[in-house]
């Protein structure tokens, strides 16, 4: 994962996808924001804990366990489609509630901050003022 700034000056939270403008992984205009707000929209976006912990397929199948409607199946996923499935994925808003509404979950949290310490040295917090429900 990584962060792009595209050339209209979106900041993009992933690394090589083509992002929609009303994409939740953008985190804002770097030209029109603040610099201390664009961070704090960068560190707190609930989706890319997920997707940097979790990945594409524990996302699908957490959602399917949830008994969403989802026509993907995680055994099939190519390296080449994840970015334009997961965009799919992110753009229907029931979907991005569910996540939203499960980063809030104490085990969620618990294991979030557990492997970010692990896998990236440092601990993982989620601002609850950034997650409204929509």
């Amino acid at each position: 994962m990584g962060k792009i700034i595209r050339s209209d000056g979106q900041v993009g939270l992933c690394c090589g996808a083509d992002l929609p403008n009303d994409s939740p992984l953008l985190a804002g205009n770097i030209d029109l924001l603040d610099v201390p707000e664009l961070k704090d929209k960068m560190i707190n976006n609930y989706l890319i804990p997920f997707i940097e912990i979790y990945g594409l397929t524990y996302m699908i199948n957490m959602l399917k366990k949830e008994a969403y409607n989802i026509d993907i199946d995680p055994g099939e996923l190519k390296p080449d489609d994840r970015c334009t499935i997961c965009q799919k994925l992110l753009a229907n808003k029931q979907h991005n509630n569910f996540f939203k509404m499960k980063i809030r979950e104490p085990e969620i949290q618990k294991d979030l901050r557990s492997k970010y310490l692990l896998l990236f040295d440092h601990s993982f917090s989620i601002k609850k003022h950034n997650m409204q429900v929509v």
